[in-house]
């Protein structure tokens, strides 16, 4: 599928999922419409990251650059970043329904991980103002990495969708989150040696049904990489929309 097929894909589903949040939840309670709207916004943020623009400079100079013919709304980047900042209970929610409608969160085998989450550079944690009585100092071993912030769990279900991703401390080991990663899911949980714990492991089972697997590391990086990379762009959102 092309590009440009696959921008349209991703926008009707969105539109349809935003409809359907919008009849639950107040979205705007006043002040003038945006310039794009929020479908447009949240379409060119999910694009964007499957493109792998990740950087709010570069996700606008690309869609500025071969798709103002998509949206010809899109001229400032400041206003099209705040808008997309404001929208995050709603992508939330979205993502929620997608997680809902697809049954990815059923599925019985399910990996987790920690990911690092800086909220600054090392060397500027001392006058972090933000986040000074949340994030903490952590290590990420896998990246040889020394940083402030926070850990970013994940629990991914087999066609490579998020089912749960919860902000942890940074400093505390991997093993210590093993709760929170697995809040609401019973079943098969590959992970690395990390997550490993003779003496949890058997609670885990016994009180949640939860069966912890190690897998090598190479592999879930390799696998989680493969994913990150694959080029059947329309397959986690074929599998939401139930199509």
């Amino acid at each position: 599928m092309d590009r440009d097929t696959f921008i349209i894909t991703v926008y009707c589903l969105v539109v349809e999922h935003y409809q359907l949040v919008k009849e639950k939840f107040f979205i705007r309670r006043g002040g003038f419409a945006p310039a794009l709207t929020d479908e447009e916004v949240i379409t060119m943020e999910i694009c964007g990251a499957y493109f792998k623009h990740h950087l709010d400079k570069d996700l606008f100079d690309y869609f500025h650059s071969h798709y103002r013919h998509f949206f010809p709304n899109l001229r400032d980047r400041p206003s099209f970043v705040r808008q997309s900042a404001n929208l995050w209970q709603v992508k939330a929610a979205i993502w929620q329904l997608m997680v809902e409608r697809s049954g990815q969160a059923e599925t019985r085998v399910q990996v987790i991980d920690t990911l690092p989450l800086p909220v600054c550079t090392y060397t500027r944690a001392r006058r972090d103002r933000c986040f000074k009585t949340l994030a903490d100092y952590g290590h990420c071993a896998a990246k040889k990495l020394d940083y402030y912030g926070f850990k970013l769990g994940l629990r991914v279900s087999p066609i490579g969708m998020i089912t749960h991703f919860p902000l942890l401390n940074a400093r505390a080991h991997d093993v210590n989150h093993t709760n929170a990663l697995v809040e609401g899911f019973a079943g098969l949980c590959p992970a690395d040696k990390g997550f490993l714990d003779p003496w949890r492991q058997p609670l885990l089972l016994d009180r949640y049904g939860v069966k912890i697997q190690e897998i090598g590391l190479l592999w879930l990086q390799t696998w989680l990489a493969g994913l990150a990379h694959r080029d059947d762009y329309t397959l986690s959102f074929a599998q939401c929309s139930g199509a």
